[in-house]
């Protein structure tokens, strides 16, 4: 019916290419980026990806360059090397673990003989069977991320790499302004990235919330049959049990006055992923990186002084 067509190549035990062709019209004006681009660790920082997928490398240089990154991109660990031999220089490279010649280990190897990790930070991007000795790329790579790379994942391990914590300064307005001592709240932070735990959890507690955290859905639902939460800022992908399926379980399992509000946290910005989450039962969503403005916003929309000056278990929301 979009006048294209879809098909696959297999090799059995090699793997399967999946294809498709359809027409479209460009669209009109300046599409808007997934993420706001003024993202302070990200923003100017030059990042050099070596992949040899025209795809996959397409993919990577959108997402750095639509967070505000310079990217450069390259197919082979040659081409990278002779970046940095005339003095190209990087904040990171991202480096695909299937390259032709050269191994990501050599390249890695090139660059520590000159950089340490704090200098030049490397993500190796791998598929889960990877075969490379995992001490050795523990050595020379600062971070393993394994396929398939999604917005978000990469989004946390940029920011695990670089980081350099700007998003924890507060703006004055919101220091100065002490939700939690107008409106008190139990809040559980669900959040598997060390980074983000440290972002989120400071911008709470300068509101005057002290959050806890859990790791991944099901450390949520253990901990919401301990203790009745009233918001839960629950993260999309996380280890073991990820947040719609955390967010599934909680809706069906506990009753009316132990359901909390759930605010979805992830870096896809799209409406498609807005539906996923409220599909599944959140009540809200906000994208990545989660500025304080945005949480205290969130919190005086869903949460009422009302509720909780009752002691009822949950927030309720708003008309």
């Amino acid at each position: 019916m979009m006048e294209g067509r879809i098909w696959a190549e297999s090799t059995l035990g090699v793997g399967s290419r999946f294809h498709f062709t359809l027409k479209t019209r460009q669209a009109a004006g300046k599409l808007k980026p997934f993420l706001h681009p003024n993202i302070p660790e990200i923003v100017g920082k030059r990042i050099l990806v070596v992949e040899n997928n025209p795809a996959s490398s397409q993919a990577l240089s959108d997402f750095c360059s639509g967070w505000g990154a310079k990217v450069d991109s390259v197919k082979s660990v040659s081409d990278a090397i002779g970046w940095i031999a005339v003095g190209r220089t990087y904040d990171i490279a991202l480096v695909d673990s299937n390259l032709p010649g050269d191994t990501p280990l050599e390249f890695a190897k090139y660059v520590r003989n000159r950089y340490d990790k704090q200098t030049l930070p490397l993500i190796l991007i791998a598929p889960p069977n990877d075969r490379h000795p995992k001490d050795t790329v523990r050595e020379l790579y600062n971070l393993y991320l394994t396929k398939p790379i999604t917005r978000s994942r990469l989004f946390d391990s940029l920011m695990t790499v670089l980081g350099e914590l700007n998003l924890l300064t507060i703006r004055p307005e919101i220091t100065q302004n002490k939700l939690g001592e107008r409106l008190p709240l139990r809040i559980l932070l669900a959040e598997d990235n060390p980074i983000n735990q440290i972002v989120a959890t400071s911008i709470l507690d300068e509101m005057a919330y002290k959050a806890d955290v859990a790791e991944n859905g099901r450390e949520v639902i253990e901990m919401l049959r301990k203790k009745p939460y009233h918001v839960i800022f629950m993260d999309m992908q996380m280890p073991e049990m990820d947040g719609l399926e955390a967010t599934r379980r909680i809706r069906e399992e506990f009753p009316a006055d132990r359901q909390p509000v759930i605010i979805a946290m992830t870096a896809n910005a799209m409406d498609s992923g807005k539906q996923e989450c409220l599909a599944a039962g959140m009540n809200d969503y906000i994208s990545k990186p989660i500025l304080p403005e945005t949480v205290e916003a969130a919190l005086q929309h869903w949460c009422s002084k009302t509720a909780i000056a009752t002691g009822n278990h949950h927030a309720t929301a708003h008309a």
